[in-house]
């Protein structure tokens, strides 16, 4: 991917977005301002990752493509963390589990549905909303004083991708299977 260079929505976000070259377009891109082609949606953590990146990296796409791999090894390492979370919060002796949190995130990780995710800058950019969603998931999972954590990556997420607004069904989804109100729940 280091070699590709922008296509489709990365001319309008990268190249052509106007927004992305002062940091005085703060307020517009707070306040939801998007690229001409681009209306309709409402992501400012999003446009502030394309400020920040402009503002550090220019257009020079490596940099971008190095985002994106960061961002897919990122996701992989907490589905891997999630994993092994519920596992251990489900405290069964009904086998072995200790390599299902690495086989389960090296069939993430290397999934081919992700490509798209990957090789393509402004799908990647939304994919740190799901990184934002997965860690706060996995700080959820944790039971400890770190909810106020998982509740501001969640925020985080949600004004970066609107996808990760199934995170609270996630998480119910979550408590009535295997959480207070289901497997484990019953176990104690």
């Amino acid at each position: 991917i280091f070699r590709n260079g922008f296509v489709i929505d990365d001319q309008y976000f990268i190249k052509d977005w106007q927004l992305t070259r002062s940091w005085s377009s703060v307020g517009q891109l707070l306040m939801g301002a998007n690229p001409e082609s681009q209306p309709g949606v409402y992501r400012p953590v999003r446009s502030l990752l394309y400020l920040v990146y402009y503002q550090l990296f220019g257009t020079n796409p490596f940099f971008y493509h190095l985002h994106s791999l960061l961002v897919h090894l990122l996701s992989t390492v907490l589905v891997y963390f999630i994993i092994e979370t519920l596992i251990g919060n489900w405290k069964l002796e009904i086998g072995n589990y200790n390599s299902a949190p690495f086989i389960g995130a090296l069939l993430f990780g290397l999934h081919p549905i992700h490509t798209e995710s990957i090789t393509y800058i402004a799908a990647s950019m939304e994919m740190t909303g799901v990184v934002f969603m997965l860690a706060s998931f996995w700080l959820y999972l944790m039971h400890t004083t770190r909810k106020i954590a998982s509740y501001s990556l969640a925020l985080f997420a949600f004004f970066t991708y609107e996808m990760t607004l199934t995170l609270p069904l996630l998480l119910v989804l979550y408590e009535v299977t295997v959480g207070r109100l289901g497997l484990r729940g019953i176990i104690r």
